[in-house]
């Protein structure tokens, strides 16, 4: 059984995402080195040679895949761009922590998800003065130091509502956004909207000839999640994360993050920092991000 937990770690990408089963299991890919002290106690208790190779293979086979993650460092620097992505929850209890811990990020630009309106006033009055400039689209906001035009929701179908285009005028030239909410992967569909949207979407950001380029939100997918690779595998968007990132940049849940939700993939830009903010009133924080 070991064996085959670390045949599937390795070969993850063929696992299915029929009723998300692909996804939960790359969603919890970091985590499956519990398993390894578990098995070998076992191994040890029983004295059975097989499980306790069983365990190492499995540790190497971990290594292989999730370290990387976890000992990746990157020299932080500033960076001209603080853009900060937050899906501040539409059930957000304390959503005056929320406007707090964005405020305090000193940020150019923000991505905000699944805004109530009442909350709304709360966010503007900590982030009107620094970034006068906002845009709603549906249940989204982008909050910018500097004009935002030519806003508009794409229909790439799939009946969502939650991904936007806009055009930032930042001080050497125009910047292109993509603020997105991806849907949740659902377990009781074989058909998973995510996906369909993820790949609609890196189709429509690979046709965009703009040579600054942003997707920055709430992806619902995971950094070994293989659909992200539609949009950050090689010679596409950058992946912040993978490249400015101390460590693994885990948002979700906020009271203790364990999976990578939320993401900024850069065209045209260099991450130079990422950091995962307090937790707010949301179950999920905020990702910061410089970049160049």
């Amino acid at each position: 059984m070991t064996a085959c937990i670390a045949g599937l770690l390795l070969a993850h990408s063929l696992v299915p995402h029929v009723f998300a089963i692909g996804s939960i299991w790359e969603s919890s890919l970091p985590w499956l080195v519990v398993l390894v002290p578990l098995i070998a106690i076992g191994a040890l208790r029983r004295r059975n040679l097989a499980s306790a190779v069983a365990a190492l293979l499995l540790l190497l086979a971990w290594a292989l895949l999730c370290l990387p993650g976890f000992t990746r460092h990157h020299a932080q620097a500033d960076g001209r761009l603080r853009v900060v992505t937050h899906n501040v929850s539409w059930n957000n209890p304390d959503p005056g922590t929320t406007a707090r811990v964005l405020s305090e990020a000193a940020p150019d630009l923000v991505m905000l998800q699944d805004v109530r309106p009442d909350g709304e006033p709360v966010y503007a009055a900590a982030l009107h003065d620094r970034l006068p400039f906002q845009v709603r689209l549906d249940r989204d906001e982008i909050w910018s130091r500097w004009a935002v035009h030519d806003t508009a929701t794409l229909d790439l179908g799939e009946d969502w509502p939650s991904i936007h285009r806009a055009v930032v005028d930042l001080p050497d030239g125009p910047l292109v956004v993509y603020a997105t909410h991806l849907p949740r992967p659902s377990p009781f569909t074989t058909r998973q909207s995510r996906d369909v949207l993820l790949q609609r979407l890196a189709r429509e950001v690979a046709a965009d000839r703009a040579p600054r380029l942003l997707v920055a939100g709430d992806l619902n997918t995971g950094e070994l999640d293989t659909s992200l690779a539609s949009l950050s595998g090689p010679g596409r968007l950058r992946d912040s994360a993978r490249e400015a990132a101390n460590g693994p940049s885990f948002t979700w849940p906020a009271v203790a993050p364990a999976v990578a939700l939320d993401h900024v993939l850069a065209r045209g830009l260099r991450p130079t920092a990422v950091r995962v903010l307090p937790a707010t009133g949301s179950d999920h924080r905020p990702l910061l991000v410089q970049l160049r």
